[in-house]
């Protein structure tokens, strides 16, 4: 199973469920706030266009002309796209919060 990034925000928990990221080289660089390579970025959309990857992952407190080119490329090619927060949101607990991108995962990957 591959996901897409914007940022490695949510990293650490597809690592853990056995999820691969699809040219983690530009989810690096968004999260350096640096601009990834041409060859690196050219894969990430050849990937969102082909449905090669099951869902594109963004950070939804940083709003980036490439994080933004990239989900409206995601959206318009169909591909899912989930929504991270870094911080706890105030009315979940962090078992909620949890569930709620364990269940966003699984929907993208087609197991909800």
């Amino acid at each position: 199973l591959r996901f897409a990034a914007t940022e490695p925000v949510l990293g650490p928990l597809l690592d853990a469920l056995g999820v691969v990221t699809a040219d983690p080289q530009v989810a690096l660089a968004a999260q350096n706030e640096t601009e990834p390579g041409p060859a690196s970025l050219a894969r990430l959309q050849a990937d969102l266009d082909g449905h090669r990857v099951a869902a594109l992952v963004f950070n939804a407190q940083v709003a980036s002309p490439l994080s933004h080119a990239l989900r409206a490329r995601a959206e318009a090619d169909g591909v899912p796209t989930i929504a991270v927060a870094e911080t706890l949101p105030a009315e979940l607990s962090w078992q909620q919060w949890l569930r709620q991108l364990l269940e966003s995962v699984a929907r993208a990957a087609g197991v909800a």
